[in-house]
């Protein structure tokens, strides 16, 4: 049971309302119990409860509602619907009869029509300050998890905020270098001790060389380091970091954010490539490793996604173009649409947080060391 103290703006134009409690077995449907403001009174000993405590049903799903009224308490105890647990009390107001009443909450439930039942869990993801992994932290939040962004980008803590503002759930921002292990330890202590236990990683923090890699040799071998010790070896610092207290607890999710690039070897950026397919591969032997403790662990590839390292790749190709063949990056981005895509367009940072959220859910309990590709059919496997 989900109790909401709505904005006003949110309310009927004619409402007094200013509490709402969802009680629906259908998380699309959301059948509400509305009751007046309080007059700032409890029942007293002339009351009759038995007016006061009424039954009925949601106009649109049927589901039957019965609220009682505990005079000693002075409550409203309003039951679970049977897909929730628990209960919740509001305060009685009296003199005035409830009323059940239903109203499809579209603005604080859009996008809910399927329960992931991730309300309550925690979630972390790495590189949550900006582009694909802002989106999936702002998503976990709409489904109501507690959210901690880590990032070494100085903006995750005003990220954080804004998304707490928006999605009225906790979130802290912690700024985390992949490659120091102590900043890891760090910022593990501290979310833990700001929202409990970790329940979902998301690690989605990445870099590429910089350079145009095509042919390979026009990169130096120093330029492969700084990629691999963040994409992979980042990678491997977070993940001993955090999956030890999953296994302890016999519960969990992980999901490393790869590419395309590493299922196809692009030669675009021959050191990232080689990154993110270290990433599935690592992701397979860990899926391996943690599946008898109840931890799942899979591996998303985008796409073409509009993101500051995607333009990274087109900035390296236009830099070593003669002047006639330059493009903007709208112009290269199309061509390699056209040419590569099935569906034929973008795939957004929001088209890759569905599948990371859905991933970490109940509802892919059975899916562990996948590859999943979100990528407009780009690449295709059989």
């Amino acid at each position: 049971m989900v109790v909401y103290s709505s904005p006003r703006s949110l309310l009927p134009a004619d409402s007094d309302v200013n509490t709402y409690a969802v009680c629906c077995r259908d998380l699309s449907l959301s059948c509400v119990m509305r009751l007046p403001p309080s007059r700032g009174g409890q029942l007293g000993s002339g009351s009759r409860p038995g007016k006061l405590c009424s039954r009925g049903d949601c106009h649109v799903c049927h589901h039957r509602v019965r609220p009682h009224c505990d005079c000693t308490a002075g409550k409203w105890i309003v039951p679970a619907a049977p897909a929730m647990s628990g209960a919740v009390s509001l305060p009685i107001v009296a003199g005035r009869q409830a009323a059940i009443v239903c109203w499809l909450l579209w603005s604080e439930w859009k996008g809910k029509l399927m329960d992931l039942h991730l309300a309550g869990s925690v979630a972390v993801v790495v590189g949550g300050a900006n582009g694909i992994g802002l989106s999936v932290a702002e998503t976990f939040a709409g489904e109501g998890a507690s959210v901690a962004l880590w990032d070494v980008d100085q903006t995750v803590h005003t990220q954080a905020e804004r998304v707490a503002r928006d999605r009225g759930v906790s979130v802290v921002g912690e700024v985390v270098d992949v490659n120091d292990p102590t900043a890891i330890d760090a910022a593990l202590a501290a979310t833990t001790s700001s929202l409990g236990p970790i329940d979902h990683l998301v690690h989605a923090a990445a870099v590429g060389s910089g350079r145009f890699g095509f042919p390979f040799t026009n990169l130096d071998p120093s330029d492969w380091r700084p990629v691999l010790e963040v994409n992979v070896l980042g990678l491997v610092h977070v993940a001993h970091a955090v999956t030890p207290e999953m296994v302890r607890r016999q519960t969990g999710s992980v999901l490393f954010v790869a590419s395309v690039a590493g299922q196809i070897g692009s030669p675009t950026d021959p050191p990232y490539s080689a990154s993110k397919a270290a990433g599935i591969n690592f992701a397979q032997c860990m899926a391996k490793d943690l599946a008898p403790h109840g931890v799942r662990v899979n591996t998303l590839c985008p796409g073409m996604v509009k993101t500051a390292l995607n333009q990274a790749v087109w900035q390296a190709w236009n830099d070593r173009q003669a002047a006639a063949d330059k493009q903007d990056y709208e112009q290269w981005a199309r061509q390699k649409i056209e040419q590569m895509v099935p569906l034929g367009r973008w795939q957004t940072p929001q088209d890759m947080a569905n599948m990371v959220v859905f991933l970490a859910s109940d509802r892919a309990a059975n899916v562990t060391g996948q590859t999943v590709n979100v990528d407009g059919g780009f690449v295709m496997h059989w």
